[in-house]
């Protein structure tokens, strides 16, 4: 049995659409090997045909499937058709997105009122797919071009950067929506789209059904982008993000993000780069190790020990570097089982107790200690960590502190000597119904979806949230 005539039409419809005339090729090679000459069908490239472009159960007369748009944006394998991130697919939701942001604040998209115009932020990882030519940068500027086309300003931030960096700038600049273009922690061949709001907490329901009604009615894409892409690449040959980004803004706004760590009233900085110092240690002070896990955390932890004066980590040189291929985890998550074997190997042959380790788009933290006495590691799983920092802030910065947890991790919030706390009190009572909801808790926004810790009631860094 051939391929259905209604997937050979949608990949057709799709290669004509697609701005990358590699995966656009693609599909019209296995069109063509689908169709055979005189009748006769290459079966496997019938098969991977409907494959990438199925149908909905109803049959030929059912609605096409395309990877669903939440709350945590997009996530799939970089793969052609409506069900891979692939160049048509970002373009098909960021013009979705778009819309969604200038229907909400009431603008005209055929607006250019300098008053009116409204700001995304855009940023990016180091996955990609050489084969077929895309990756989290091809996204990210097609991303930009979007923004452009409807009439919006976009800060591309360039060069790789660190996700939490994206809602810090969402907030710093105010911004109407940010997008973190990376499949964080995924196996190599996946990449994805996390949208964050202009509160700078991620979308939560129902944006994200709002969303993607925008983006099934602009699946037809506005203009040319591969045209577009192709004079930027003849006008900025050594640029990789082609003028779209600002160099000089991605460093200051990473300034501002550390400043705001370690400096002003709400300052994370309480002297940690002094703790050796201060203390008769029995035994040697700790060492550490780090590993990026291939992604592209490792300049940015170790300019956090820098801020914080803390001396020098050791870092896995294996997985040091961003490499898109992870040769060394397969599925690159801190937290899954085996992970950190190899840290915790390159710790044991260079004297280091602790490991500390960031997920491929460094927004997650796996840490393991190392028993000196037994030789024996434990790896703290992520309510553990979350509580001890939370504890950490209560003790370090102060008690003037609302907490808000989901009930996982209020039980251990709990035992602990701030739930005296009437904030913390409070938040168990109200906690149902602020659930999915972004608040304003003492002059801070928080999404109660995550732990999120607000100190002083002026909060001059924006989040943090585990």
């Amino acid at each position: 049995m051939g391929v259905s005539t209604k997937s050979i039409e949608l990949a057709q419809q799709w290669a004509k659409n697609d701005p990358n005339p590699v995966t656009a090729k693609y599909v019209t090679d296995l069109i063509t090997r689908a169709l055979g000459e005189n009748g006769d069908a290459n079966m496997e490239a019938s098969v991977e045909l409907e494959s990438l472009f199925p149908l909905g159960e109803e049959g030929e007369g059912g609605i096409p499937k395309r990877t669903s748009f939440g709350t945590a944006g997009l996530r799939s394998s970089m793969s052609p058709g409506p069900l891979g991130m692939n160049d048509l697919t970002v373009v098909q939701t960021a013009q979705g997105l778009a819309k969604y942001c200038l229907a909400r604040c009431n603008i005209d998209s055929s607006s250019s009122s300098g008053d009116k115009r409204l700001i995304a932020v855009v940023g990016y990882d180091h996955r990609q797919n050489p084969n077929l030519q895309i990756s989290s940068l091809s996204f990210a500027l097609l991303t930009a071009l979007v923004f452009q086309e409807a009439g919006m300003d976009c800060i591309l931030l360039d060069g790789f950067v660190l996700t939490p960096l994206v809602p810090f700038v969402v907030q710093r600049v105010g911004a109407v929506t940010g997008i973190m273009v990376t499949a964080s922690h995924n196996p190599k061949q996946d990449d994805g789209y996390k949208v964050y709001a202009n509160d700078a907490c991620q979308i939560r329901a129902p944006m994200d059904e709002e969303i993607s009604t925008e983006i099934l009615q602009n699946l037809n894409p506005w203009t040319d982008y591969g045209r577009l892409l192709q004079e930027r690449r003849e006008n900025y040959p050594s640029d990789p993000c082609l003028g779209l980004s600002d160099p000089q803004m991605t460093r200051d706004m990473l300034d501002a993000y550390f400043t705001a760590l370690t400096k002003g009233g709400s300052s994370l900085k309480t002297g940690q780069g002094t703790i050796d110092k201060k203390q008769n240690w029995i035994m040697d002070p700790p060492k550490f190790a780090y590993t990026a896990m291939h992604g592209i955390g490792h300049s940015f932890a170790k300019r956090v020990f820098q801020e914080f004066d803390l001396p020098d980590f050791l870092v896995v040189p294996l997985q040091k570097e961003p490499n898109f291929e992870f040769p060394t985890v397969p599925f690159p998550n801190p937290e899954e089982k085996g992970a950190l074997d190899l840290a915790k190997q390159f710790s044991e042959e260079n004297g280091c107790d602790i490991v500390l380790a960031n997920d491929p788009d460094a927004d997650r933290l796996a840490v393991a200690e190392k028993d000196r006495t037994t030789g024996i590691w434990t790896v703290f799983h992520g309510d553990q960590i979350g509580v001890m920092l939370g504890s950490w802030i209560w003790n370090q910065i102060g008690k003037d502190c609302g907490m808000v947890s989901s009930f996982r991790k209020m039980k251990y919030l709990w035992d602990m000597p701030m739930r005296r706390s009437p904030q913390l009190t409070s938040i168990r009572v109200i906690f149902f119904f602020l659930r999915y909801h972004s608040y304003s808790l003492a002059g801070f926004h928080v999404c109660l979806n995550r732990l999120v810790f607000h100190v002083g009631g002026n909060c001059s860094c924006g989040r943090f949230s585990l």
